[in-house]
């Protein structure tokens, strides 16, 4: 039944603890018990925190009509499943807190079937979370973070508060990403909300009709390999100015970022032109390290683009 009323993101987190079960049972098994803690804090911190509270408060506060309602209860679950078994993980490491919001947490269910002490519960096992574990739903959801991330990190870079909305246009020709049923289609209302935007576009930049819409845009870092965010350039300098000009300090700051990149992309140019690196680095850095080139070399034309984009905007208007 509860199965029925999740939504992604509920299904995300639920992958993610069978996730984390599976890595705690394997660092047992090899005696590597920092992996363990690890594993158990970057659920609790990234995937329950940052993550899934930040899009169950919206639910948990909406109104209250019947659908609404049968969101909540399938968010108070998938908490409530969290606690319990991020509980049951830690207490190993940490038995007198665990043991301590255990009890306190007992006291306020009726559930008679709850064991009375943390120390005589069952320790969660890989085989009882298998069914919960999907890459796919992953990906999606990795997919919606990561626009709403570089939405983020454009206000970051540019100083526009979270508090100014902002028009964003998402460019890119996958067909599976601009598909009714892709994961940003789906939850296009969401993005929206998270990244603060007046405004939200996704576009085929296939299109020649899209061209002219595009040219005058900042862009932002690659959300993946075929997605980039846009700020029309006018929105942003308007957001930036606030009654003054803040482009001067823009481009200054986007020269910073350029020959950070730049000296970063040299540096690992060096790397992999040694005569050495063929033969004696690994293929599994290898691969890393020219997807690190590719995204590096994208960051530089980008950041050279909008440079230029905004000092002719600074000459436009002198």
């Amino acid at each position: 039944e509860l199965k029925d009323r999740l939504s992604l993101v509920d299904r995300y987190v639920l992958s993610r603890l069978a996730d984390t079960v599976s890595r705690v049972q394997d660092a047992f098994t090899t005696l590597r018990l920092h992996e363990a803690t690890t594993a158990i804090r970057n659920f609790i911190w990234e995937d329950v925190c940052d993550v899934y509270l930040e899009f169950a408060k919206p639910v948990l506060y909406g109104h209250h009509t019947q659908v609404e309602k049968e969101a909540q209860y399938a968010t108070l679950r998938v908490l409530d499943i969290c606690l319990d078994v991020s509980l049951r993980l830690l207490h190993p490491f940490m038995p007198f807190i665990t043991e301590e919001l255990w009890q306190n947490l007992a006291k306020l269910t009726a559930n008679e079937l709850v064991p009375k002490s943390l120390m005589i519960a069952s320790y969660p096992e890989t085989e009882n979370f298998a069914n919960w574990k999907n890459v796919k739903i992953e990906n999606d959801m990795k997919s919606i973070l990561s626009v709403i991330h570089a939405c983020r990190s454009l206000r970051q870079n540019n100083h526009i508060p979270i508090s100014q909305h902002l028009p964003f246009i998402l460019s890119t020709d996958d067909a599976n990403v601009l598909s009714e049923d892709g994961p940003i289609k789906k939850y296009f209302n969401d993005i929206r909300v998270f990244a603060k935007a007046s405004q939200l576009k996704l576009i085929d930049s296939k299109d020649e009709m899209n061209a002219t819409e595009l040219d005058q845009t900042v862009v932002v870092t690659l959300t993946n390999p075929n997605v980039k965010v846009h700020v029309p350039l006018s929105q942003l300098v308007k957001a930036q100015s606030n009654g003054r000009n803040a482009t001067d300090e823009q481009v200054d700051k986007l020269d910073r970022m350029l020959k950070k990149i730049e000296g970063n992309l040299d540096n690992l140019k060096h790397k992999m032109s040694k005569a050495e690196y063929e033969d004696r680095v690994p293929d599994k850095i290898k691969e890393r390290d020219r997807k690190l080139l590719g995204e590096l070399a994208g960051k530089q034309r980008e950041l050279i683009s909008n440079i230029e984009l905004i000092k002719k905007s600074l000459c436009d208007t002198t």
